[in-house]
């Protein structure tokens, strides 16, 4: 097993709209679709990426700050790592996105009647500037590839008074309750 870990920020552009902030006041900018731009930062968020190869294979997780993990981006980044990397990750992507509402939206590709659902309209250049800055990412990932080694370990009943670990919607899940390790 090789492994390597990655971690670029994620800035930019500025002006762009914010994911979620239907409501919100701010500015019209040349990056701002139905929902208002972005003023600055108020801190710099980052872009994660880990990279696993086994006998040549390769499998790569990504953590974006973004709103959602969406395919479109998962796409691009792919198209990016093929054209300007010559690495062929297709479906051996898989991301995932802390839902920040404190970052760039307009890489959604959704009908404009849904922009304001919080993803704002679509724009394909700031969608093909996160999947470079993701492919980026990446790229470093598999730059630092090295030794690796796997473990896990379960500890059973790890928070039985539920301080930190609770089911805040129990209402979805009648028929399962917290797992417990």
């Amino acid at each position: 097993l090789k492994a390597g870990v990655s971690m670029v920020w994620a800035d930019g552009p500025i002006g762009v709209s914010m994911a979620g902030f239907s409501e919100r006041e701010g500015l019209e900018t040349p990056w701002s679709g139905v929902l208002k731009g972005s003023q600055g930062f108020y801190g710099r968020s980052n872009i994660k990426a880990l990279a696993f190869e086994v006998n040549g294979e390769q499998l790569v997780f990504i953590k974006s700050p973004f709103m959602c993990s969406e395919s479109y981006l998962t796409y691009a980044t792919q198209r990016v790592l093929r054209e300007e990397y010559d690495t062929n990750l297709d479906g051996r992507v898989i991301s995932v996105a802390g839902h920040s509402h404190h970052n760039t939206a307009r890489f959604w590709p959704v009908p404009a009647e849904l922009a304001v659902v919080g993803g704002d309209s679509f724009d394909p250049e700031v969608a093909e500037r996160l999947g470079r800055l993701l492919a980026y990412a990446v790229k470093q990932a598999l730059d630092d590839l090295g030794p690796a080694e796997w473990a896990f370990h379960a500890i059973d009943d790890w928070d039985p008074a539920d301080a930190v670990y609770r089911d805040r919607r129990p209402v979805n899940d009648p028929l399962y309750g917290k797992d417990p390790r």
